[in-house]
């Protein structure tokens, strides 16, 4: 029985050592097809690398930036610095609620914002998490925290994403790899943005909106809003325009907006008006006299170009005032 148990032993042993080396190959050496379950987030699209890398340089700010390429393509921290606040844009691609968790519990202390402006809609609350959880995995110093948030995706490429994060970390004497971020259609500007050039409407990109309300990302969020409270930050919780044929396809949300006003201050640029949250302002309407639903001001389905950028911005501006 002994001799069973030590042989056992070994061969877990051995399997995990083979899994570890198997994952750190097949991320430096296969090709996309064949490690499905290996996303590494090399290629970094959404510049979370100079983000991240940015605002572990900056200190104290008046605005603080959540969500996904929705946020770090839709707040302009240009905009928000000529009226007088300093702002940083913490969105990542595809960013749920655990990752905003995790982000916030790490850069809220350093950043110390007065106002955090939560980016929120069904299609983030739907999924896993387990892009934009690999997203933030590579371009992260690994550590219990960023575990405990790779663990609550309770994704299998999650998983294999940390190994392979923390063998590189390892080998590369603690340095992440170094993505050439430069975009000339999509420059990144100081503060976390991404600037959108073309204003030519692309109808084919931005088209998948997935609206089926997860539970656990529900929790994460009830998470968001407790910490929030607790550090007594102002928080404006915030669904940014989409094109209205694609709003129109997500059943889910009449049933969205109800549980963002039971949270806070909520306000819905796809709606003709705005809708506050807070209980003292429950029914009350925002005239929004422009409709930015319209494809006029967007890039793609989901992302607004530099003119509608400004209008939503400007109106922001008032709101907060």
């Amino acid at each position: 029985m002994k001799t069973f148990v030590l042989s056992l032993l070994k061969f877990f042993l051995f399997a995990i050592l083979f899994y570890v080396v198997f994952i750190c190959v097949g991320g430096l050496i296969l090709p996309d097809f064949l490690r499905r379950n290996l996303l590494s987030g090399i290629s970094d699209t959404g510049q979370t690398n100079r983000r991240l890398a940015e605002a572990d340089t900056t200190d104290m700010v008046d605005i603080l930036f959540l969500g996904t390429s929705r946020a770090y393509r839709g707040f302009d921290t240009r905009i928000f610095a000529k009226a007088g606040y300093t702002s940083f844009n913490l969105g990542t691609s595809n960013q749920s609620p655990e990752q905003s968790y995790y982000l916030l519990q790490k850069y809220v202390v350093k950043l110390q914002p007065k106002t955090v402006i939560f980016e929120v809609n069904p299609d983030i609350f739907s999924g896993d998490g387990a892009e934009s959880a690999t997203d933030i995995i590579t371009h992260s110093k690994p550590d219990i925290e960023l575990l405990k948030m790779t663990w609550a995706v309770r994704n299998i490429k999650a998983v294999n994403g940390f190994i392979f994060s923390c063998l590189r970390y390892i080998f590369f004497v603690g340095k992440q790899d170094k993505v050439d971020s430069e975009n000339v259609s999509n420059p990144y500007v100081p503060g976390g943005y991404i600037a959108t050039k073309d204003s030519m409407y692309n109808e084919d990109k931005g088209n998948a909106y997935y609206c089926e309300l997860n539970d656990d990302q529900l929790a994460a969020f009830d998470k968001i809003v407790k910490f929030l409270h607790t550090k007594e930050i102002r928080t404006l919780l915030v669904q940014a325009p989409v094109v209205e044929k694609l709003y129109n396809t997500c059943p889910e949300n009449e049933k969205f907006d109800k549980l963002m006003k039971n949270k806070g201050i909520y306000y819905n640029f796809n709606l003709s008006h705005h809708y506050f949250g807070s209980e003292k302002l429950t029914g009350t309407r925002f005239d929004l006299g422009t409709k930015l639903t319209e494809t006029t001001y967007f890039s793609d389905g989901q992302h607004l170009n530099q003119k509608g950028v400004e209008i939503f911005n400007e109106w922001l501006l008032k709101l907060l005032k």
